[in-house]
């Protein structure tokens, strides 16, 4: 991947996980529970993968 392409990237990653933050800082606690979709995840179920997948990809890289 070309440096320019991997600022790029990092950028990306760094605007979007201020926003996300931002958000569920914001969230007050009484509203984890809300579906956006009835059929989709709640708020707190998507902010609790978010925290599964750095989980699980630091313990792939620690792993091998």
């Amino acid at each position: 991947m070309a440096s320019n392409e991997l600022d790029m990237f990092i950028q990306t990653w760094e605007h979007e996980a201020n926003n996300t933050e931002r958000l569920l800082t914001a969230l007050p606690t009484t509203q984890y529970d809300f579906r956006p979709d009835p059929k989709g995840r709640s708020l707190g179920e998507l902010a609790w993968h978010l925290a599964e997948i750095d989980a699980f990809i630091s313990q792939g890289v620690a792993t091998g």
